[in-house]
Order: structure tokens, then C-alpha cells, then sequence
């Protein structure tokens, strides 16, 4: 087979055989190549080439030195980062990504679910389609609308073309809610635009009730 994309060449290079070229390296399985030193790869078609990396599964190549790859289609393509699960990628140093579809791209960052992105540094994306693209983030639910500027995002979209904010706190420490908030799962809380008009409707309601009173009985107040 002809094997296309990040490392192409070097498995085309070593179609049919079990390559085992780095230092202290181990390759197992069919089809592996490990040509960093220390690097381990094994499974079908795995490829370990940054030194002590790890690949394991299917496809999986372990490009950064000390990263692993594990499971189907992953790519750990930086020093210290990981990619496990189904066509995962850690493409910064100590990234992480796992799951389904996920991708890790911002250093230190960590991605898991299915089809979530962690692009920020540090960031953290969790769930469905989520986007974590500021610095310290965390986005979880389901297709959040990227905003850097937060430093938490719950998403309640149904679709990578239908993202929403169900909430989202701002880097001051604001929170921000798309509907109305409820306590102990019934009592809805008022918002302060909601408290201020009811005061002042109030406060007219008293006047009124005094010019009729004054009018009435000729009273001055």
C-alpha cells in the first residue's frame, strides 16, 4: 500500500518491512518503523521517530521526541505531547489529545471529546465541537462560539455552522448567560434591569395614589 501525509516518506521508504534503525529501538507488528533512539513502534503500519517516542495502534506516528501516539490515525508531532484515541492530533510540546477528531495545538493544551480544538495556550476543550482558543480557557458542551477573550465557555450549539454561548465568564470575572437564570431549579432570578423598572413603576404608582389622595381630600403632602 502506498501510505500518503505526515510521514509519507518514510513509511513508502520501508513498505514491507519491520524497521527497527535508532539506538536501543524496537519495532513489532507489521510494517513499523522506529529510527529515533529509545523509540518503541508497533501495531500496523506505526511509525516512532522522534527519540524515546512511542507509536502504537494503527497509523500512528510519533514524530516528537519523548511524545507518544496510540490508537487509529494519531499524530504526536511535538516533544512531550501525546495523541490517543481515533485520528487525534498533539501537535504542540506538551499537548494532549484525545478521543475522536480532537486536536491539541497550543502548547501545554489539552483537547478530548469528539471533534474539539484546544488552540490556546494551556487551553482546555472538552465535549462536542468545541473551541478553546484563549489563553487558560476551558470550553465545554456542545459547538461553542470561539472568543479568546473568555476564560470559560459553555457551548449549547447544535453544529459547527450553528455554534452558541450558553454561558461564558469573562477574564474580569463577569458572568454572561443567553437566557434567563433560575435558583434551586425554579425561582428565577431578576435581573437588574428587571428590579430597576419595577422600582420605578412602584415609585409611580405612590405618586399617583398621593395626587389622587390630594385631590380627593385636599390634603398636601
Amino acid at each position: 500500500p502506498v501510505i500518503a501525509g505526515v510521514g509519507a516518506e518514510v513509511f513508502n521508504l520501508y513498505d514491507g518491512m519491520n524497521v527497527a534503525s535508532g539506538a536501543y529501538s524496537v519495532s513489532q507488528g507489521h510494517h513499523t518503523v522506529a529510527t529515533g533512539d529509545y523509540s518503541v513502534a508497533q501495531g500496523h503500519w506505526t511509525m516512532a521517530t522522534g527519540m524515546a517516542s512511542k507509536a502504537s495502534g494503527l497509523l500512528a506516528m510519533a514524530t516528537g521526541n519523548y511524545s507518544a501516539a496510540d490508537g487509529t490515525r494519531t499524530l504526536a508531532s511535538k516533544n512531550n505531547c501525546h495523541a490517543e484515541g481515533d485520528t487525534t492530533k498533539a501537535t504542540a510540546p506538551s499537548a494532549h489529545s484525545e478521543g475522536n477528531e480532537t486536536v491539541a495545538s497550543g502548547n501545554v493544551s489539552h483537547a478530548e471529546g469528539w471533534k474539539t480544538k484546544a488552540t490556546g495556550i494551556a487551553s482546555h476543550a472538552e465535549g462536542e465541537g468545541t473551541i478553546a482558543a484563549g489563553r487558560g480557557q476551558t470550553a465545554m458542551g456542545r459547538w461553542n462560539v470561539s472568543d479568546t477573550s473568555s476564560k470559560l465557555l459553555v457551548g449549547i450549539g447544535t453544529s459547527d455552522t450553528a455554534r452558541k454561548n450558553g454561558f461564558k465568564v469573562s477574564s474580569t470575572g463577569q458572568g454572561y448567560f443567553a437566557s434567563d437564570v433560575y435558583a434551586n431549579d425554579s425561582k428565577k432570578l431578576a435581573t437588574e434591569e428587571f428590579v430597576t423598572t419595577s422600582i420605578e413603576n412602584k415609585q409611580d404608582k405612590i405618586t399617583d395614589t398621593l395626587i389622587l389622595a390630594d385631590a380627593i381630600t385636599g390634603a398636601r403632602y
